[in-house]
């Protein structure tokens, strides 16, 4: 084939070709040098790159192999009568179609049994209905609904595969369905692939908390370090503007272009705690993304044209990645069940875990986990009642003081420095260093000269970081903190 695109471009082709099994299809991949053999930029038309090399394709395999058989046709054509996909036959009648979407079976005299058997097969799928004698009427959106129908059968080969590999047995399987603001799925990371390997999109197949096998478009922007096994929060990306987005549009728009939190307020005293939280959040994205500017302190300009910016940003963000994944640390659930210290089991335990957990599959993997790690807190005199199903604040704050001083020991070891438990009603100071990661909870490590300090990471802690903070820990082991004073800190 290169040799007849040489002559055909008139230019010797440096040229590489590889022969990829990473898809649903094989297939080879041809990379070509961008330089004709005088040095000039190697021009290919796009008619020659759409039509030219499969017609000299097919040449070549037509000399190698010979003309098809007519025995080789009819089984061409049965395959195609059966297939859940968008077919050669599907295009010749859908050109067939009048302007009332009939089609008259007299007009295609050859090869009619196999046209009339794949509508037959259309009719089954809901996409054709016979009228009288030989003729029928196609769905005006055939094309659509059968390329939606493969890729709904793809994905679930792909999921079916993926389940198998990993040795799994699970009853259902979900592909990612239409975008809802605040919906996410947790689970465990299974196989990344390729969706369309020419514009290097992926997919992920996640087997979900919630019991379900879950399917999800990556796009082209996603976490390139992400392997099998990975514990995730996947959650879809909006595809435009949010309704909180035209609220602060409103808002703004009441107060000559100035939207506030507390302009905000005093339009809708019923604004509530979460919701304010939430817009600032979103306050901040849309700063990050250029979309508002800050006007002064906690006010922001929003321009007249806002929704429709955010509307392009978003919109363009969710078709390169249409979902935003975070890897979910100490979630490895397995082992938990013997572990020291507080764990994600245990949050789950002490109803404190955002994750839902379904009765089946892997949250059913989980569940089953909770219920050995309660009878090892029962072994191991952390609660009472043999019988017990969860566990209470007491209990959990006593397995987190648990896990801080098995940490200690480590990090005491490595520095040399003095490990200072924070007690009830103590009010310490230090410097918010750096933080220690163990298998299973993750600890702010607060320098205070000769001593360290611990207390449970918290995201909000990282604003933090290299500052003096004052850390009290209330009667019921409580623990805040809040920006040091700058004269020195107390040893």
């Amino acid at each position: 084939l290169v040799s007849q695109m040489e002559i055909d471009l008139e230019t010797k082709l440096d040229w590489i070709a590889v022969d990829h099994y990473n898809t649903e299809h094989p297939h080879t991949h041809i990379v070509m040098s961008g330089k004709r053999d005088d040095g000039k930029d190697l021009v290919i038309s796009k008619d020659y790159l759409s039509h030219g090399m499969r017609e000299r394709g097919s040449a070549l395999l037509t000399r190698e192999l010979g003309l098809q058989t007519e025995a080789e046709l009819v089984a061409k054509l049965e395959r195609e009568t059966g297939q859940r996909k968008l077919t050669r036959m599907d295009r010749i009648l859908m050109r067939e179609m009048d302007r009332n979407g009939a089609i008259n079976l007299d007009n295609l005299k050859r090869n009619r049994p196999y046209y009339q058997k794949r509508l037959h097969t259309l009719r089954s799928m809901g996409f054709a209905r016979h009228q009288s004698g030989g003729i029928w009427s196609l769905d005006d959106q055939l094309d659509v609904a059968l390329n939606a129908l493969e890729k709904s059968d793809t994905i679930a080969v792909r999921i079916q595969r993926a389940v198998r590999s990993a040795g799994l047995d699970r009853i259902s399987a979900y592909e990612q369905g239409l975008f809802k603001y605040g919906d996410a799925v947790h689970g465990r990371l299974l196989k990344v692939g390729y969706d369309d390997e020419l514009m290097d999109r992926r997919y992920a197949i996640v087997d979900g908390l919630d019991g379900r096998v879950h399917h999800f478009d990556l796009g082209t922007s996603y976490p390139k370090d992400l392997k099998p096994g990975d514990m995730l929060e996947i959650k879809p990306r909006s595809p435009g503007a949010l309704g909180m987005d035209q609220t602060i549009a409103n808002v703004a728009a009441q107060n000559r272009g100035i939207y506030s939190l507390k302009q905000h307020k005093q339009s809708d005293p019923k604004v509530s705690a979460k919701h304010s939280a939430m817009i600032n959040n979103r306050i901040a994205a849309l700063e990050r993304a250029g979309l508002v500017q800050r006007f002064h302190g906690a006010a922001y300009s929003i321009g007249p044209d806002f929704i429709d910016r955010v509307d392009e940003h978003f919109g363009k963000a969710a078709k390169r990645s249409p979902n935003i994944i975070r890897k979910l640390e100490g979630r490895v659930f397995e082992t938990q069940v013997r572990a020291f210290g507080q764990t994600w089991l245990d949050q789950q335990l002490a109803g404190q875990a955002v994750e839902s957990i379904g009765s089946a599959g892997l949250g059913g993997d989980v569940r089953s986990a909770m219920d050995d790690r309660m009878r090892r807190h029962f072994q191991r005199g952390i609660v009472n009642d043999q019988d017990a199903k969860e566990l209470n604040d007491n209990q959990l704050k006593l397995l987190q003081k648990e896990g801080m001083l098995h940490a200690s020991l480590d990090i005491a070891k490595e520095t040399g420095l003095t490990y200072r438990a924070i007690k009830p009603g103590d009010r310490i100071e230090g410097t918010f260093k750096r933080v220690h990661q163990t298998e299973h909870a993750k600890f702010a490590v607060i320098d205070r000269g000769r001593e360290f300090s611990l207390v449970p990471w918290k995201r909000s802690l990282e604003k933090l970081r290299d500052r003096p903070i004052e850390i009290t820990m209330s009667r019921s082991r409580d623990i805040a903190w809040t920006v040091g004073r700058t004269r020195g800190l107390s040893r």
